[in-house]
Order: structure tokens, then sequence, then C-alpha cells
């Protein structure tokens, strides 16, 4: 189980709630897996081990303790979608060379986890960016050349994506309607 230490008041906060009221609580790691009502099916694909408790005796970078994020993979009829946390490169590889590209494939993930070789493995037909002032471009350069369509905070503003189980439903801010040429968007109806 992975346990990371955080220094946050964020994290003792919550922490320190969840004792004071006895809520019962598990650290989850890959391998992981738990249903959400009857038809959603939530998979713990990352992180793998506990980390070694020599890394633990200096403090982590924020780009080690990115690399610990909880990557989910989520089923909910036909739709998959992958949510990455803020892993880096180096955890994109490990996913990478643990599942391979079969269970990757989503339908739609966040852009924060941007290599090439990350990209292509899970082949998404929906990436949405949540711009902050470290989204470089090029990371929108590497989905789009990769045919996947990109929604930006920034361009798009607040994204909401709803799904029953077969279509996903992908509503921006602005309330225009984009045409469905694409043929990996069959699926998914999309309005700006």
């Amino acid at each position: 189980m992975v346990q990371i230490p955080h220094s946050t008041s964020t994290y003792r906060n919550f922490m320190s709630l969840i004792k004071r009221r006895s809520i019962p609580y598990k650290y989850l790691q890959a391998g992981d897996s738990f249903q959400l009502g009857a038809h959603m099916q939530v998979s713990i694909l990352h992180p793998a081990l506990e980390p070694n408790p020599e890394v633990w005796a200096r403090n982590l970078t924020v780009g080690e303790q990115n690399s610990y994020s909880m990557v989910l993979r989520i089923e909910y009829g036909n739709s998959v979608f992958l949510f990455c946390g803020d892993i880096y490169q180096n955890a994109e590889q490990e996913i990478v060379e643990r599942y391979g590209s079969e269970l990757l494939r989503a339908n739609f993930m966040p852009a924060t986890s941007s290599s090439l070789e990350f990209i292509q493995a899970v082949d998404p037909d929906v990436v949405v960016v949540s711009h902050h002032v470290f989204s470089p471009l090029s990371v929108y350069r590497r989905y789009r050349e990769n045919g996947t369509l990109v929604f930006h905070t920034a361009i798009d503003g607040h994204i909401l994506l709803t799904s029953d189980g077969s279509t996903v439903n992908v509503i921006t801010e602005r309330e225009e309607r984009i045409g469905m040429a694409s043929p990996f968007l069959s699926d998914w109806n999309i309005f700006r």
C-alpha cells in the first residue's frame, strides 16, 4: 500500500477529520478495484508498490510526489474514462509497461499525462486539458497530432462530461454545437 507523507495543511486537516470521526479508510494501489453502483467499475492502475523507505528519508520533489498520483480507469457501460492525476513521464512508462495499450484504451482522459508513447498507448478519443500556468502548448499539440479531440479550459471554459454508458456528452461553457464528422466521435455529442 502506498502511504506517502504529505506536508500540506489540507492533507493534515483531512486526515485529522477522518480520525476524529472514526471514518474507516484504505490506501489503494494498482490492482485494487471496486464497483460504484450497479454499472460502474473503478480500477486502480497506479501507483503499484510501496516506495522504498529510503525515499522518505528526504523531502520529495513535486515531480516525485506527483509520480505517485493515483491513476483510475473507470468503465461505465461502453464508455471508458482514464484519470491520470499529475503523473509524470516515468509513471506513464511504468503504466504502459504494466498494462499495455489494450487495457489503457480510453474514450476520455485529462491531459496531465503527455509523453508520445503514453498518448499512443491510450489513444484517447477526447482529452480535457485543465489550464494552469504549467500547461504547455506542446501537450495540446501532441494530442491533436494523435487525432484526439482536445478540450481546453483556457479556450472552452468550464467543461462537463456526462454519460449514459453508451453515449458521452461534452458540454462546454460556450454552448455552440460542433459537427461530428470524425468517425471516432460517433458516440459523442459535443456542445460548445
